[in-house]
C-alpha cells in the first residue's frame, strides 16, 4: 500500500507542531527560536477540511502551513509525524514501512491487513489534522516494483 498525505507541507497544524516540539525541547532560547521561525511561516491558503472535535470556523481560525524547502520545514515535517511512525510499527505491527516525509508505503502479502492499516491510518493522521491523498494513496502488487518519491 502506497500513500500520499494530501497538501502535507501547508496542511501542518501550527499548534499541534509546537506542542510536539515543546514536549521534545527543554531548553527556554531554543523553544523561543522555533516558536519564532514557526510563528513567522507564511499563512497558507485556507483548506475546509473537517476534523473530529472541531467547530465550523475550525478550518478557518487554525494556522497552519510551513514553508517547502526550507531546511527547518523540511526536520519540523519529520518531526511532526514522528509518532505516527512509532504507530505504524508499534501498534499496527507493520515490519515492511517506510516513509519520506509525507509518502509512505506499507508491504505486506495480506491484502486485508492492508486495507485494515488504510483505516486506521486514515484516523490516526486525523488527530494530527492530515487526511491521506485519495487518488495518489492505494495498494497494488509489487511484482512489477513500485515508484517511491519519483524512482
Amino acid at each position: 500500500m502506497q500513500c500520499d498525505i494530501r497538501k502535507y507541507f501547508p496542511s501542518i497544524d501550527l499548534d499541534i507542531l509546537k506542542n510536539i516540539l515543546h514536549k521534545k525541547i527543554r531548553c527556554p532560547s531554543t523553544l523561543w527560536l522555533i516558536d519564532k521561525i514557526i510563528d513567522n511561516s507564511n499563512e497558507q491558503d485556507p483548506s475546509i477540511e473537517y476534523f473530529p472535535g472541531g467547530t465550523l470556523l475550525t478550518p478557518l481560525t487554525r494556522k497552519r502551513g510551513l514553508l517547502i524547502g526550507n531546511l527547518t520545514s523540511q526536520f519540523f515535517a519529520n518531526v511532526y509525524l514522528n509518532s505516527f511512525d512509532h504507530y505504524v510499527k508499534e501498534n499496527l505491527r507493520c515490519s515492511k514501512y517506510l516513509r519520506y516525509v509525507d509518502d509512505l508505503a506499507l508491504f505486506s502479502d495480506e491484502w486485508q491487513y492492508l486495507q485494515h492499516c488504510r483505516t486506521s491510518i486514515e484516523n490516526y493522521l486525523a488527530t494530527l489534522r492530515l487526511k491521506i491523498h485519495p487518488v495518489k494513496s492505494q495498494q497494488f502488487e509489487t511484482q512489477q516494483g513500485a515508484n517511491f518519491v519519483g524512482f
